[in-house]
């Protein structure tokens, strides 16, 4: 039988307990409090009822929720949706993701043609793991998943939100140790190493890639579980950097001279005689302050984007205008060049914006389309129209006037533009205010264009396995797609900041002096008529074996 004594200290316990709980509720009501004071309004459906943060205090309609019971869900789940539109993790804002889908169909029906061509069962086993179809399409249900989440603000949609990352992050680890084992298996160690506009490639730096890749998976899996502890009420977890408004680091404007320009013009007029499209030379002009993929290119880091033909298929891509490298053919005994050289090919345009020519090459056609995209904000909405102050007006109209009727359009322009966006959040439609964090989350995590990307590799290596059954002498074996042809850095996210951070090199740069590599270059070339007509000859002749290739995508 209990006695007096031992109820007495039972009842001590539990006011002892439901004291501390109620401590802890406190102390995570004030925690959050405080974390949210300075994101403005957030609006948040908990339990089928709508709620408004507002400061970092909880509304529900006009009244105060204050006690830490009521208030604490509420608050947890603004926490969760400002830090999943502020700081996603393995996240691609900005993608239009029904053209991802499209494109990850696009690239699986590639990746069978390829296995089904293999000389041997094993080579088509192995091919079988050379893209990341099962990750990709991972990656598209979570990134629709936040958005819906960050739309609504429902603890239904943050659920099904968490359950579409988890699986995306499983889909990442086993993608990425079947690509790792085939590539193991199939690329021999004294695979010949190569040099790539942005990196020095061999089977040992590729290998070195994977793991740092890895590593960033284990990271991201870490914090994601650290904020699902800090939402559960372990303070000590969270970290209230997640709910910083994304910034960019302003990078320096590319002096552009007018030697640099009429270059630029020069080579418009060429491509588009080449390309047989005009529009190639009224293209919007695009100076990048630090190009991966035109890095050691004399000219200057100018592009655009254009919309071409591969295999009948339409293909977005960028096209460098500020410098042309060219590959000089002369007596090669390689097949495939020697095949250019029997019709008549002097030079190969070496573009840069190949996967396997540039394997960052997801880092600067983000960058282009976000450049691009800005100067759409300002045609559509310019934000200078939501300032208040006149130095912020002033500085906002400036930039306007800049990138609208400019010679080139600068990132470092587009950059400070959307930094001044930050000063305007209170002032912002909701629908604007949305676009700007997509856009700067777009700059930072170098994510616009995946599904190009992802199209390009698909319809590329298409063209190049049609290349081959139609007598061209190309290489579609299993050990070369593996070590050159793979595009494994943008389909596993190597470009991407929400997985990797910043500033992240995962292969050895290409140090190599321009003079030291079989190139060529447009601006260093005597420009004289037949010389252009050769070039124009020799990147036509390019792109309509590529452009007509049978049977089409």
């Amino acid at each position: 039988m209990w006695t007096v004594g031992g109820w007495i200290v039972i009842c001590a316990l539990v006011w002892g307990v439901s004291l501390y709980s109620a401590q802890r509720l406190h102390d995570a009501k004030a925690f959050f409090e405080h974390a949210l004071a300075k994101t403005g309004i957030v609006t948040v459906e908990w339990n089928g009822t709508a709620y408004r943060v507002d400061g970092g205090i909880v509304y529900r309609e006009q009244e105060l929720i204050d006690a830490p019971g009521s208030a604490l869900p509420v608050l947890e789940l603004a926490y969760k949706k400002v830090s999943a539109d502020y700081s996603p993790i393995l996240a691609i804002p900005g993608e239009d993701t029904a053209k991802l889908r499209i494109a990850i169909e696009k690239l699986a029906q590639t990746q069978n043609e390829i296995a089904v061509s293999q000389a041997t069962p094993s080579s088509a086993r192995a091919v079988d793991d050379l893209f990341p179809i099962p990750f990709l399409s991972a990656l598209v249900g979570a990134e629709d998943a936040r958005r819906s989440f960050i739309e609504s603000g429902k603890d239904t949609d943050a659920s099904r939100y968490d359950d579409a990352l988890r699986s995306a992050l499983a889909a990442y680890e086993s993608s990425l140790s079947r690509f790792r084992r085939s590539l193991v298996s199939t690329v021999s160690d004294t695979s010949t190493v190569y040099a790539a506009s942005d990196a020095i490639v061999s089977k040992q730096t590729i290998v070195s890639a994977l793991s740092q890749l890895h590593d960033a998976l284990l990271a991201a899996r870490s914090h994601i579980r650290s904020r699902t502890d800090c939402v559960r009420g372990i303070i000590h977890a969270c970290d209230t950097a997640d709910l910083s408004y994304p910034t960019i680091i302003l990078p320096p404007p590319v002096k552009v001279g007018p030697a640099a320009l009429s270059t630029t013009h020069e080579i418009q007029r060429l491509l588009a005689s080449a390309y047989k499209d005009p529009q190639v030379e009224n293209a919007p002009l695009v100076a990048l302050s630090d190009s991966v993929c035109a890095s050691g290119v004399p000219g200057k880091p100018i592009f655009t984007m254009y919309t071409g033909v591969v295999g009948g298929e339409p293909l977005l891509t960028p096209l460098p205008l500020g410098d042309i490298r060219l590959f000089r053919i002369g007596s090669s005994s390689t097949p495939f060049l020697q095949y250019f050289t029997s019709h008549g090919v002097m030079y190969l345009w070496h573009s840069p914006f190949t996967h396997y020519k540039c394997l960052r090459i997801q880092s600067d056609t983000s960058k282009i389309i976000a450049v691009i995209a800005v100067r759409a904000l300002i045609g559509e909405s310019p934000l200078s129209e939501y300032a208040k102050d006149a130095a912020t007006v002033s500085a906002l109209r400036g930039l306007e006037q800049t990138i609208v009727g400019g010679a080139v359009l600068q990132e470092a322009d587009a950059i400070r533009y959307l930094s001044l966006a930050k000063n305007l959040r209170g002032s912002l439609p909701g629908n604007i205010a949305e676009r700007i964090i997509t856009l700067t989350l777009q700059f930072k995590y170098n994510t616009g264009g995946l599904e190009d990307t992802v199209r390009k590799i698909a319809v590329g290596e298409h063209a190049n396995q049609t290349l081959s059954l139609g007598g061209v002498p190309t290489d579609p074996s299993a050990p070369r797609l593996f070590f050159s042809d793979s595009g494994f850095i943008p389909l596993f996210l190597g470009d991407n900041g929400s997985l990797i951070g910043t500033a992240r090199e995962l292969m050895p740069p290409n140090t190599l002096s321009p003079t030291n590599e079989p190139y060529v270059y447009y601006s260093t070339m005597p420009q004289t008529l037949s010389g252009s007509q050769t070039l124009i000859h020799d990147i036509m002749f390019f792109n309509d074996l590529y452009a007509n290739l049978l049977p089409p995508f």
